[in-house]
Protein backbone atom coordinates (compact mmCIF):
# COMPACT_ATOMS: atom_id res chain seq x y z
CA UNK A 1 0.00 0.00 0.00
CA UNK A 2 0.82 3.43 -0.52
CA UNK A 3 2.85 5.66 2.32
CA UNK A 4 0.37 8.03 4.85
CA UNK A 5 -2.93 7.35 6.54
CA UNK A 6 -6.15 6.56 5.18
CA UNK A 7 -9.78 4.88 6.77
CA UNK A 8 -12.06 3.50 4.44
CA UNK A 9 -15.37 1.53 4.25
CA UNK A 10 -15.23 -2.02 3.73
CA UNK A 11 -16.23 -1.55 -0.04
CA UNK A 12 -13.50 0.50 -0.59
CA UNK A 13 -14.50 4.22 -0.06
CA UNK A 14 -11.96 7.01 1.55
CA UNK A 15 -13.24 7.94 4.61
CA UNK A 16 -10.33 10.13 5.69
CA UNK A 17 -6.88 10.56 4.11
CA UNK A 18 -3.38 12.54 4.87
CA UNK A 19 -3.37 14.04 1.19
CA UNK A 20 -6.07 16.97 1.78
CA UNK A 21 -7.57 18.53 5.17
CA UNK A 22 -11.42 18.65 6.51
CA UNK A 23 -13.07 21.52 7.32
CA UNK A 24 -12.83 22.36 11.00
CA UNK A 25 -14.36 25.06 12.97
CA UNK A 26 -12.11 28.29 12.96
CA UNK A 27 -14.55 30.72 14.75
CA UNK A 28 -17.99 31.37 16.02
CA UNK A 29 -19.97 33.82 17.99
CA UNK A 30 -23.26 35.81 17.89
CA UNK A 31 -25.01 39.26 16.29
CA UNK A 32 -28.41 40.65 16.84
CA UNK A 33 -30.18 41.39 13.69
CA UNK A 34 -31.03 45.46 14.07
CA UNK A 35 -32.75 48.34 12.25
CA UNK A 36 -33.76 47.85 8.60
CA UNK A 37 -30.94 47.05 5.68
CA UNK A 38 -31.39 50.14 3.25
CA UNK A 39 -29.76 47.83 0.49
CA UNK A 40 -32.10 45.22 0.67
CA UNK A 41 -36.07 45.75 -0.72
CA UNK A 42 -38.82 46.90 1.55
CA UNK A 43 -39.86 43.73 2.05
CA UNK A 44 -36.36 43.02 3.42
CA UNK A 45 -35.93 43.03 7.48
CA UNK A 46 -33.18 43.86 10.18
CA UNK A 47 -29.62 43.14 9.24
CA UNK A 48 -26.48 42.66 10.82
CA UNK A 49 -22.65 42.34 9.81
CA UNK A 50 -20.07 39.52 10.74
CA UNK A 51 -16.64 39.98 10.21
CA UNK A 52 -14.10 37.29 9.90
CA UNK A 53 -10.31 36.89 9.20
CA UNK A 54 -8.60 36.50 5.86
CA UNK A 55 -7.17 33.41 6.49
CA UNK A 56 -7.28 31.40 3.14
CA UNK A 57 -7.87 34.36 0.54
CA UNK A 58 -11.34 32.88 0.20
CA UNK A 59 -13.96 33.21 2.51
CA UNK A 60 -15.23 30.35 4.99
CA UNK A 61 -18.01 28.53 4.79
CA UNK A 62 -20.74 29.82 7.24
CA UNK A 63 -22.75 28.24 8.92
CA UNK A 64 -26.24 30.03 11.13
CA UNK A 65 -28.62 28.71 13.66
CA UNK A 66 -32.07 31.17 14.38
CA UNK A 67 -35.29 30.85 15.08
CA UNK A 68 -36.22 34.03 12.50
CA UNK A 69 -36.46 33.55 8.65
CA UNK A 70 -33.25 35.15 7.61
CA UNK A 71 -30.70 34.86 5.04
CA UNK A 72 -26.55 35.83 4.40
CA UNK A 73 -25.17 38.16 1.84
CA UNK A 74 -21.94 36.85 -0.20
CA UNK A 75 -18.96 38.07 1.99
CA UNK A 76 -16.95 41.34 0.77
CA UNK A 77 -13.73 42.40 2.27
CA UNK A 78 -13.31 45.24 4.01
CA UNK A 79 -10.01 47.90 4.68
CA UNK A 80 -8.19 45.60 6.53
CA UNK A 81 -8.93 42.53 3.50
CA UNK A 82 -11.33 40.94 6.46
CA UNK A 83 -14.30 39.22 5.12
CA UNK A 84 -17.32 40.45 6.07
CA UNK A 85 -20.98 38.94 5.69
CA UNK A 86 -24.80 40.38 5.35
CA UNK A 87 -27.55 39.23 7.16
CA UNK A 88 -30.93 39.89 7.14
CA UNK A 89 -34.35 38.70 8.50
CA UNK A 90 -37.09 38.70 6.39
CA UNK A 91 -39.83 41.06 8.30
CA UNK A 92 -39.47 43.69 11.01
CA UNK A 93 -40.08 41.10 13.22
CA UNK A 94 -37.12 40.04 13.18
CA UNK A 95 -35.10 42.87 14.77
CA UNK A 96 -33.64 41.73 18.19
CA UNK A 97 -33.36 38.31 17.20
CA UNK A 98 -29.75 36.92 17.81
CA UNK A 99 -27.49 34.74 14.86
CA UNK A 100 -25.43 32.49 16.48
CA UNK A 101 -22.42 31.67 13.20
CA UNK A 102 -19.67 29.29 12.97
CA UNK A 103 -17.15 29.46 10.76
CA UNK A 104 -15.58 26.47 8.78
CA UNK A 105 -12.74 26.24 7.10
CA UNK A 106 -8.98 23.98 6.42
CA UNK A 107 -6.98 24.11 9.42
CA UNK A 108 -4.98 26.83 9.94
CA UNK A 109 -1.68 28.03 11.80
CA UNK A 110 -3.38 29.94 14.50
CA UNK A 111 -5.95 26.66 15.56
CA UNK A 112 -4.91 25.84 18.71
CA UNK A 113 -3.15 22.73 19.27
CA UNK A 114 -3.18 20.62 22.58
CA UNK A 115 0.04 18.50 23.48
CA UNK A 116 -1.81 15.27 23.84
CA UNK A 117 -4.64 13.81 21.27
CA UNK A 118 -4.34 12.52 17.89
CA UNK A 119 -3.19 14.44 14.85
CA UNK A 120 -2.44 13.77 11.04
CA UNK A 121 -0.26 15.30 8.98
CA UNK A 122 0.40 15.70 4.93
CA UNK A 123 3.69 14.26 3.06
CA UNK A 124 5.16 17.75 3.25
CA UNK A 125 4.65 18.35 7.17
CA UNK A 126 1.40 20.12 6.76
CA UNK A 127 -0.92 19.05 9.43
CA UNK A 128 -4.22 17.69 8.36
CA UNK A 129 -6.09 16.82 11.91
CA UNK A 130 -5.97 17.64 15.05
CA UNK A 131 -8.45 15.81 17.94
CA UNK A 132 -8.24 19.29 19.41
CA UNK A 133 -10.34 20.76 16.16
CA UNK A 134 -14.09 20.62 16.11
CA UNK A 135 -15.28 18.89 12.15
CA UNK A 136 -17.65 20.12 10.19
CA UNK A 137 -20.31 17.93 10.30
CA UNK A 138 -22.95 17.97 7.26
CA UNK A 139 -26.64 16.22 8.23
CA UNK A 140 -28.86 16.88 5.40
CA UNK A 141 -30.00 19.44 3.04
CA UNK A 142 -33.22 21.62 2.54
CA UNK A 143 -33.66 22.59 -1.36
CA UNK A 144 -36.69 23.82 -3.05
CA UNK A 145 -36.09 21.77 -6.13
CA UNK A 146 -38.47 18.86 -7.52
CA UNK A 147 -37.56 15.92 -5.55
CA UNK A 148 -36.10 17.72 -2.82
CA UNK A 149 -37.52 19.02 0.87
CA UNK A 150 -38.59 22.30 2.58
CA UNK A 151 -37.47 20.58 5.87
CA UNK A 152 -35.61 18.62 7.47
CA UNK A 153 -36.07 16.92 10.84
CA UNK A 154 -33.07 15.96 13.31
CA UNK A 155 -32.94 13.74 16.54
CA UNK A 156 -33.85 15.08 19.51
CA UNK A 157 -31.20 16.76 21.55
CA UNK A 158 -29.11 17.86 18.61
CA UNK A 159 -28.00 21.71 17.70
CA UNK A 160 -28.35 21.88 13.94
CA UNK A 161 -27.35 24.79 11.44
CA UNK A 162 -27.45 26.22 7.87
CA UNK A 163 -24.29 26.74 4.87
CA UNK A 164 -26.28 28.53 2.38
CA UNK A 165 -24.93 26.63 -1.06
CA UNK A 166 -27.17 27.56 -3.84
CA UNK A 167 -29.90 30.52 -2.92
CA UNK A 168 -32.80 30.88 -5.22
CA UNK A 169 -33.00 33.94 -7.56
CA UNK A 170 -35.71 36.22 -9.52
CA UNK A 171 -35.46 38.18 -12.28
CA UNK A 172 -38.57 40.26 -14.45
CA UNK A 173 -39.32 42.98 -16.78
CA UNK A 174 -40.69 45.49 -17.25
CA UNK A 175 -43.92 46.63 -15.88
CA UNK A 176 -45.68 48.53 -16.58
CA UNK A 177 -43.09 50.64 -18.96
CA UNK A 178 -39.67 50.94 -19.62
CA UNK A 179 -37.08 48.30 -18.50
CA UNK A 180 -36.52 46.93 -14.73
CA UNK A 181 -34.79 43.80 -13.43
CA UNK A 182 -34.54 42.15 -10.12
CA UNK A 183 -31.92 40.46 -8.25
CA UNK A 184 -32.37 37.94 -5.90
CA UNK A 185 -29.28 37.36 -3.16
CA UNK A 186 -30.39 35.29 -0.66
CA UNK A 187 -32.67 32.33 -0.12
CA UNK A 188 -34.82 32.42 3.97
CA UNK A 189 -34.24 29.74 6.28
CA UNK A 190 -35.10 29.41 9.90
CA UNK A 191 -33.69 26.82 12.67
CA UNK A 192 -36.51 25.70 15.26
CA UNK A 193 -35.27 23.46 17.40
CA UNK A 194 -34.28 20.01 15.45
CA UNK A 195 -36.22 21.59 12.59
CA UNK A 196 -34.94 23.67 9.68
CA UNK A 197 -37.11 24.87 7.31
CA UNK A 198 -36.46 26.74 3.67
CA UNK A 199 -38.74 29.37 2.40
CA UNK A 200 -39.14 29.57 -1.24
CA UNK A 201 -39.39 33.64 -0.78
CA UNK A 202 -36.24 35.40 -1.40
CA UNK A 203 -34.55 38.93 -0.62
CA UNK A 204 -33.74 40.76 -3.40
CA UNK A 205 -32.28 44.20 -4.84
CA UNK A 206 -34.30 45.80 -7.63
CA UNK A 207 -31.40 47.33 -10.12
CA UNK A 208 -33.24 49.64 -12.86
CA UNK A 209 -31.20 48.94 -16.23
CA UNK A 210 -31.37 47.40 -19.99
CA UNK A 211 -33.57 43.79 -19.97
CA UNK A 212 -31.22 40.68 -19.53
CA UNK A 213 -31.31 38.28 -22.95
CA UNK A 214 -34.13 36.18 -21.47
CA UNK A 215 -38.27 36.46 -21.74
CA UNK A 216 -39.80 39.03 -20.57
CA UNK A 217 -40.98 37.33 -17.59
CA UNK A 218 -38.74 34.96 -15.95
CA UNK A 219 -38.67 33.79 -12.61
CA UNK A 220 -36.23 30.55 -11.33
CA UNK A 221 -36.52 30.06 -7.73
CA UNK A 222 -33.26 27.83 -6.27
CA UNK A 223 -32.44 27.03 -3.66
CA UNK A 224 -30.21 23.92 -1.72
CA UNK A 225 -28.56 24.37 1.63
CA UNK A 226 -26.52 21.96 3.74
CA UNK A 227 -27.83 21.24 7.53
CA UNK A 228 -24.85 21.11 9.94
CA UNK A 229 -25.03 19.21 13.44
CA UNK A 230 -23.61 22.25 16.26
CA UNK A 231 -24.17 19.57 19.04
CA UNK A 232 -21.39 20.93 21.79
CA UNK A 233 -19.98 23.42 19.17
Amino acid sequence: MPAGFFAATETGNIQFTNDYSNFVLVGKGSVMLGAPWTYVSTTGGPFATITIPNYYGYPPLMVLNCAQPIFIRDAVTDANGNWVFGLAGAYLAAQGAVVEWFAFGPPHAGLPRLNYGFEIFKYNGEIAYSSAWKPLRIVGEISNQAGGSLQYNGPAGRKLGVAHVIDSFSQSDPIPAGTWRVVGNGSLHQVNGTQVTLSFAQIYDTIWGTRPPFPTAYNQPRAQHMVVDLTDY
